[in-house]
């Protein structure tokens, strides 16, 4: 059996001999840099995806789209009123934005994907927003959202148009298996805010790269001890979910009752304080199993959130080593 048919039998819910194991970090230094200028950075993340698939041998990769995280708009980067929000229109589909992510992929992907499967990277249109603004604040998305609705509304439909045509084009151009799309409450915005104006652009991502044949994972990030309400997503159509149990105080047995028709993908701390990074390979296994055995099937042994960079290999093979072990 392939890793490709191991992630997708257990998406479906049937019998594996071995639960799969998915871990990752990030290949630059500073992986909020600008890869659109300067090329530079995009052979040095290439180069790290391969030095990481041929030393860890993983059951799953996720492409960390480091250099990539703007959204190659001026009119973000530049907003100074909420009228400035009209003016943005979706970007041609020749736009460098698509084709430099989709030729970065395909070169991460090349050598292994009848094999391995491959998840790209995406962050909704809020977190979007963050990373091409300055300051990557809450602040100035939510007195937006404040002064104009509509305006709010268009951008991140106009965002989140973009997002989901470039999750079909990476699965079906390129041949990712699926996306990961990184989504977080928004400091400001009321539960019912949320709902009404924010989470149905994000479900439209995950069902567009659905529609074009891939799978997909939601994750709710817990970057830095951040706290999300999970509720928020309750009823969310996802294949697979990922969150920061050690951050929300949640254990995965919680978080499987509640998205119950989704994968949890899970397990570890990925802090610098937690025992994939601090422990030796006999107590990572140990902790393996007694995971395994808690937590039963159906689930994707991994972390709440990247890893730290210098974490070492031997300690995410060792995971592994103990659920092929303890199948």
């Amino acid at each position: 059996m392939t890793k490709l048919e191991l992630l997708h039998k257990i998406i479906n819910k049937e019998n594996v001999d071995r639960l799969p194991t998915a871990f990752w970090f990030h290949y630059l230094e500073n992986e909020v840099v600008n890869a659109f200028e300067n090329t530079s950075y995009i052979k040095k993340s290439i180069d790290g995806h391969k030095a990481y698939i041929e030393k860890a041998n993983p059951d799953l990769v996720k492409i960390m789209t480091d250099g990539f995280f703007l959204y190659n708009n001026n009119i973000f980067s530049r907003v100074s009123s909420v009228k400035d929000l009209y003016n943005l229109k979706p970007l041609a589909l020749g736009d460098k934005w698509y084709d430099m992510q989709l030729e970065f992929a395909s070169r991460v992907i090349e050598p292994y994907k009848q094999e391995i499967p491959f998840i790209y990277n995406l962050f909704s249109f809020t977190n979007t927003f963050r990373f091409s603004t300055a300051g990557y604040l809450d602040k100035l998305l939510v007195n937006l959202y404040r002064l104009d609705k509509q305006a709010f509304a268009h951008a991140n439909a106009v965002v989140s148009h973009d997002l989901a045509t470039l999750a079909s084009r990476l699965i079906k151009e390129v041949g990712v298996t699926g996306i990961y799309l990184c989504v977080r409450n928004t400091q400001g915005l009321t539960k019912n805010e949320y709902l009404q104006d924010v989470i149905a652009q994000e479900q439209d991502i995950i069902n567009q790269a659905k529609t074009a044949g891939g799978i997909n994972v939601l994750h709710i990030c817990g970057y830095e001890g951040f706290r999300n309400d999970l509720s928020i997503y309750d009823g969310f159509n996802v294949d697979i979910v990922n969150y920061a149990s050690t951050v929300e105080g949640i254990p995965l047995k919680e978080a499987k009752a509640r998205f119950k028709n989704s994968i949890i993908l899970g397990g570890f701390d990925n802090t610098t304080n937690s025992i994939l990074y601090t422990g030796n390979t006999a107590k990572i296994k140990s902790y393996t199993k007694a995971l395994i055995d808690d937590f039963g099937s159906d689930f994707i042994i991994g972390a709440d959130c990247s890893l730290p960079r210098d974490i070492k290999l031997e300690n995410l093979k060792a995971v592994q080593e103990a659920a092929i072990k303890n199948n």
